[in-house]
């Protein structure tokens, strides 16, 4: 599938059809049948609702987590380039003053430096406090990659595709390994633009099933 971003998710209806031909292509194998047409047309129209309460989630929050972002963006690299300077500053007093208290320079220039050193020094240690250390491993650019929208809306769709397919599949468990992941995979894309990696979602399927234990 081509990768997306919400942005050019389309915004139609998850039709039946494309249903269908996700299931037998994509995700049903082995004895597992296709769920009859009345659960068809159920589980389409609750995955367009999903996508369009996670685009309405989205839109709600959007603007003020990319602002966020930004900031802490910002800081991150402030906390990369500063250290650059405040070595600077050192290396010009260390050179200039060489244990000499005639270096040329008026003392004024010196304790300028100085309060450079210490300025900068305060700022980085406001900087560590603001970002914590979880946020110092995150390079910039790179904060918003944290957030995966899919995570939240995963047992919406588990327990919309059980449903599904006891329609037609009474006596087959759905467990977490098969055709559950499979769909997952399958429809994340078309839901929040996200293609999250199979391993990933086998370890939310597993966290899912301890949390309902």
């Amino acid at each position: 599938m081509q990768n997306q971003t919400e942005e050019t998710i389309p915004t139609q209806p998850l039709s039946v059809g494309w249903l269908a031909d996700v299931l037998r292509t994509k995700v049903l194998t082995g004895n597992y049948r296709l769920p009859n047409a009345q659960a068809l047309s159920i589980l389409s129209d609750k995955l367009t609702k999903i996508r369009k309460i996670n685009r309405l989630q989205r839109d709600s929050w959007k603007p003020a987590a990319d602002r966020a972002f930004g900031t802490l963006n910002a800081a991150n690299t402030l906390l990369a380039e500063l250290p650059k300077f405040r070595r600077e500053f050192v290396e010009f007093l260390q050179v200039e003053t060489n244990g000499s208290d005639d270096t040329g320079f008026p003392d004024f220039i010196l304790e300028k430096v100085k309060m450079e050193i210490e300025a900068v020094d305060a700022v980085l240690s406001g900087l560590k406090t603001l970002l914590g250390s979880v946020a110092l491993n995150v390079q910039p650019g790179k904060i918003g990659s944290a957030f995966e929208r899919w995570k939240p809306i995963a047992p919406m769709l588990c327990d919309s595709f059980r449903e599904a397919m006891a329609s037609t599949n009474p006596n087959s468990e759905i467990g977490n390994s098969g055709p559950l992941p499979r769909f997952l995979e399958a429809v994340i894309p078309e839901i929040t633009g996200e293609e999250p990696a199979a391993t990933s979602i086998g370890q939310r399927l597993k966290e899912m099933n301890r949390s309902a234990q």
